[in-house]
């Protein structure tokens, strides 16, 4: 009963409150000024960093100084790394942001804006360090990105400790605000105001499972705004230690002398001390203060809390401090260097081969528990990712050579040539005991290498091309070679850009060796699923060569390479035949493959018919065993009976038996040197012959089948000469009683066809598509995607089109990707002129600039050729245009005009 009256109380007390707020003198005219000030930030962050991937989001901020346009926001929106952002004031006017400031510890920063470009009057928000639990505050902010949502509540704490989030974004070493007051995302960096419109903290974090939400105070804010608004030069020190406050009352429970908190107490304004909690590896403190020291001093100077202790590192840093302690129940005298904060903070780094690697900052090195030295990989892009080495990669040694910072690094890259190899030693922070090595490419003809530095009130970082060394001609030991005694091949392959909306960089299969003397050797398609690949075949004998995909089946799951095999010996009787054949029920046949990079052999039956899925729905045969590997069914003859090929779907690897006659069909079509094969776009599969006879079969006099061909589907859009239902007779005067022979006899640009329909024989003539086994010759990277050719049947206002220029793949934080342009979609028209291939995007985005707006007009394929339009914002500086083109079997980078 107590309780419950207490509750009352509480709640009363509340109400009061709560109206208090709203008679407080807040007159319209001063939440108009807050309106006014209070900023929608949209920030790309354009490249990786030790606190996430590059990312693209909305935040708030509000102005602090109207004059020199000054904006306060969280460091999480300004970012450590180099960022692109603009804010959106209450007239809607958007303006560019230059980063000012961020604080190297604590979650805030500023941005600049040019106030002479503003059309609208801003007056700046007041900030204040003053408050107390229970008072009454609003957020006005862009919650959930909604433009100014203003959510009150009351302040319920002002002793928090800082919120533990698994980031080097996390703060430390201060007090936070708590309040319930629900917010997400959108509403960082948002103002918290007081009854008098001050702001008294920033919105910074919040919990997902409750309604809590965590402020920074502007007590920690307040002495680097001034500066910079002074136009002063901020410092920042740092023992590179972790404290805690502790209350008196816990104090008592560590050991402390009731005579000593008698003491303590007696300070006005105290309530508490700072204890070491975490004290990082090789830095200033380490092995000087250790966890559960009590600080007392500074230069004889009591500290009691986190204001104070950071007030007296500023002013020290590069200076020894005397810091008196309680240790163990005894008093101690520690001597101690102040570091300076920003030599801490990354401000630098190299791409190489898009990847990022920055130096070990304080914000890492608090993350796990390592000093704050050398250079970590913060993505790996294609080029590290090849071999499997993940972000945080912490880089100890390239080609022998000790890695301490950056410029190492660089020094290391200089003796690299283009398509050199390397050696990197690293580790991993979270499993800091064990040591890897791996073997790099550098691959550098597909990348632009550079090393940037931060510049203070400059959007761009300052950039410098890293040069490749000279090759060195290639000498190898005379050797010599056994000779091969498979037709089976490891195969490697390199994506240096993410096509066919496939994000993967590397891939690693088998093929098979299938005509020796045009160097052909069959792969899958899920292997090889585009030209624009650097691929290298290894024999079993363990020589290699370089290959080019010079073919990928249109709609079954083959691709085919081609290389120089001139110098490779082959055992006889090794290479396998072709042959338009395929495998029989209850025979048995050979296999060959590779298991745990060795060769084997095993005999296999084939037990029934099967139809395979994958891609077209095919006639195939169902073995037993099945082996889960790529590999050859041959037959006594050692003719190729067909093929085991893998593809991955619904995140399961599955295999496909593809018959020796489709096979030997694609190697003859690539031998005679084909731009591809043709197809219907149709869908076929069987019917039944009780189902034919329903349709009128027996009235043609055709001898007695168990199944007939039938069209499941029609594809295409245009009007089609077949029709769902039709039953497929001939193709060219020729029976057709399989799939597979189907399929075969398509191989014009129309043929002729008999088909049963509405219980009548009906000849009609096919329009057939060629589909080219190179898909595209053109690829475009723009905004921070991937652009190239496709082919697909799309649904325009002017007609049905057969292939379009498709957004493949994007970057996270690009313009394509702010701008929230659908991956799945076509680009249509850029400033409302038609788009039909690379060189018509070329000639519109050309002279594009930085903060340049491109009105953008997609047909969404995901959603029924939906034609959307969008506004992006051009950063080329930071997602440069660049052209690839096949020209001559090879890919090459072209120069824009």
């Amino acid at each position: 009963m107590q309780t419950h009256t207490h509750g009352k109380w509480m709640i009363s007390i509340i109400i009061v409150l709560m109206s208090l707020f709203s008679s407080a003198g807040m007159s319209k005219a001063s939440d108009d000024d807050v309106v006014n000030a209070v900023v929608n930030i949209s920030v790309s962050k354009v490249r990786a960093w030790d606190n996430g991937y590059n990312s693209a989001g909305v935040g708030t901020g509000f102005v602090i100084d109207a004059q020199q346009g000054l904006i306060l926001t969280n460091k999480h929106i300004v970012q450590t790394g180099p960022v692109v952002a603009y804010a959106e004031f209450a007239n809607k006017q958007q303006l560019p942001l230059v980063p000012v400031y961020r604080d190297p510890v604590h979650d805030f920063g500023v941005f600049r804006y040019d106030p002479a470009a503003l059309t609208m009057t801003v007056n700046a928000i007041t900030l204040s360090n003053h408050a107390s639990v229970g008072t009454p505050i609003r957020l006005y902010g862009n919650d959930s990105g909604e433009n100014l949502s203003i959510i009150q509540g009351v302040l319920s704490r002002i002793d928090r400790e800082a919120p533990a989030i698994r980031s080097t974004d996390a703060d430390f070493n201060t007090f936070y605000f708590q309040a319930a007051l629900g917010t997400s995302g959108g509403s960082s960096g948002s103002p918290i105001l007081n009854p008098d419109n001050q702001a008294i903290a920033i919105n910074a974090a919040g919990r997902n499972d409750t309604e809590t939400a965590f402020f920074l105070p502007m007590e920690m804010v307040l002495p680097t705004v001034k500066k910079l608004i002074a136009g002063q030069s901020v410092t920042r020190g740092t023992l590179q230690t972790v404290f805690n406050h502790v209350p008196y009352p816990r104090l008592a429970t560590l050991g402390v002398s009731a005579e000593r908190l008698d003491q303590w107490q007696q300070q006005q304004g105290a309530s508490g001390k700072l204890m070491v909690a975490h004290v990082l590896p090789k830095g200033v403190a380490d092995g000087k203060l250790f966890p559960g020291d009590i600080l007392i001093s500074l230069n004889q100077q009591s500290v009691d809390d986190f204001r104070q202790l950071e007030n007296s590192l500023n002013q020290k840093v590069g200076q020894t401090l005397t810091l008196q302690v309680l240790r163990n129940g005894q008093d101690q005298a520690v001597q101690l260097s102040v570091a300076d904060l920003f030599a801490l903070m990354p401000s630098e780094f190299i791409e190489f081969g898009e990847a990022v690697m920055i130096p070990v900052g304080i914000g890492l090195s608090r993350l796990f528990n390592i000093p704050a030295e050398g250079v970590t990989l913060v993505n790996p892009g294609p080029v590290f990712g090849s071999q499997n080495i993940g972000r945080y990669a912490l880089i100890e040694e390239l080609n022998g050579k000790q890695i301490n910072q950056l410029s190492d690094v660089l020094a290391v890259l200089a003796d690299v040539p283009a398509d050199g190899r390397f050696s990197v030693r690293y580790r991993y922070p979270q499993n800091i005991r064990d040591q890897r090595y791996k073997m790099i490419t550098a691959h550098g003809k597909w990348f632009t290498n550079q090393h940037c530095m931060r510049r203070d009130e400059q959007v761009h970082w300052f950039c410098q091309q890293i040069a490749f060394a000279q090759a060195k001609p290639e000498q190898r030991a005379a050797r010599n070679q056994p000779d091969v005694t498979s037709a089976i091949v490891d195969i490697s392959v390199f994506r240096p850009i993410k096509v066919n909306n496939q994000s993967d960089v590397s891939r690693h299969g088998q093929g098979a060796v299938v005509d020796v003397n045009s160097g052909l050797i069959l792969a899958d398609r899920a292997l090889l699923d585009s030209s624009l690949a650097q691929v290298g075949v290894t024999f079993n004998n363990g020589q290699s060569v370089s290959a080019r995909v010079v073919a990928i089946h249109p709609y079954l799951n083959m691709a085919m390479l081609q290389a120089d095999l001139s110098d490779i010996a082959f055992k006889r009787k090794v290479l396998p035949k072709l042959a338009s054949i395929s495998p029989n029920v209850n025979q048995t046949y050979g296999f060959i493959g590779k298991s745990e990079m060795e060769d084997f052999q095993v005999d296999v039956k084939a037990i029934w018919p099967e139809l395979m899925p994958n891609g077209a729905l095919h006639d195939s045969v169902m073995f037993e065993p099945l082996p889960p590997y790529f590999g050859l069914f041959l037959d006594d003859k050692h003719r190729i009976t067909a093929v085991n090929t893998q593809y991955y779907r619904n995140k399961e690897w599955h295999l496909d038996v593809i018959p020796g006659e489709l096979v030997k069909d694609f190697v003859d079509a690539v031998r005679g040197q084909q731009q591809g094969l043709y197809i219907i776009e149709s869908q076929f599969d069987y019917t039944s012959y009780t189902e034919a006879s329903e349709l009128g079969i027996d009235n043609l006099g055709l001898p007695y089948r168990n199944r007939h061909l039938s069209v499941k589907s029609v594809e295409s859009l245009r009007q089609q000469a077949l029709q769902p239902g039709d039953i497929v007779l001939e193709v060219d005067q020729q029976a057709m009683l399989s799939l597979n022979q189907l399929y075969m006899a398509i191989d014009k640009d129309q043929s002729e066809m008999a088909v049963l329909r509405n219980g009548e024989r009906h000849t009609i003539t096919t329009d057939n598509q060629l589909r080219k086994f190179n898909p595209f010759t053109d690829v475009v990277n723009w905004a921070g995607s991937v652009i190239h050719e496709i082919r697909h049947n799309i649904y325009l206002p002017e007609g049905v089109a057969e292939q379009c220029m498709a957004i493949s793949i994007y970057y996270y934080g690009g313009p394509v990707h702010s701008a929230n342009i659908p991956g799945s979609s076509c680009i249509y028209t850029i400033d409302g002129e038609r788009v039909f291939n690379a060189a018509d995007i070329l000639r519109l985005i050309g002279n594009k600039k930085s903060g340049d707006y491109t009105k953008v007009q997609v047909v969404e394929l995901g959603n029924n050729f939906r034609i959307s339009e969008f506004r992006l914002q051009e950063e080329p500086v930071y997602w440069p245009v660049t052209h690839w083109a096949l020209q001559q079997q090879q890919w090459q980078q072209q120069a824009l005009e």
